[in-house]
């Protein structure tokens, strides 16, 4: 992990916090996460409410986020089985205006899952992550987002996650 955040994350969150343009419009979010987990071969393995925190720079219709997801306590129906986790995220991120207040959003790049359970389920690996989403701008500075992504087959697992947040813009 050390090696990751020396490597990979800490010169593109510089990069991405950094004001680079004139027009750079940094911003920050936080919200409820929907999470639901089934087996690779379509077996449900629970759901959970977590917790998203985001940060980033917008630079008029592309931009840089990094993030943080809790997953919360996963706990799989019929079992005594509990997954715990949260994913570090690192993502360019492209928008488009459907109108003056509404935004359309993608989001490509790497994300960085630490996944356990109580039975000893262990996975920590980097993935290719994508989101996909809107945000309504209320005024210039309070926003509201819904995105959803997914990830697939970590060592059989697949997550999804359902984010409602509040963002400002700075």
């Amino acid at each position: 992990m050390k090696t990751f955040n020396r490597t990979v994350l800490m010169p593109l969150l510089l990069c991405a916090l950094a004001p680079l343009s004139a027009h750079a419009e940094p911003y920050a979010g936080l919200g409820a996460s929907r999470v639901d987990t089934s087996t690779s071969s379509g077996l449900d393995t629970g759901d959970a409410n977590g917790i998203t925190l985001y940060g980033g720079n917008r630079f008029d219709h592309y931009g840089f986020e990094v993030g943080y997801s809790d997953l919360g306590d996963i706990d799989v129906p019929q079992t005594p089985l509990v997954i715990t986790g949260h994913i570090l995220k690192l993502q360019a991120s492209f928008f488009t205006n459907v109108s003056d207040d509404l935004l359309l959003l993608a989001k490509l790049g790497i994300a960085k899952p630490d996944i356990e359970s109580n039975f000893g389920y262990s996975y920590s690996d980097t993935e290719f992550a994508w989101a996909v989403g809107m945000n309504y701008q209320f005024s210039e500075r309070l926003g509201f987002r819904v995105e959803y992504e997914a990830y697939d087959d970590m060592d059989g697992l697949d997550l999804n996650l359902l984010s409602f947040s509040l963002n400002t813009n700075f």
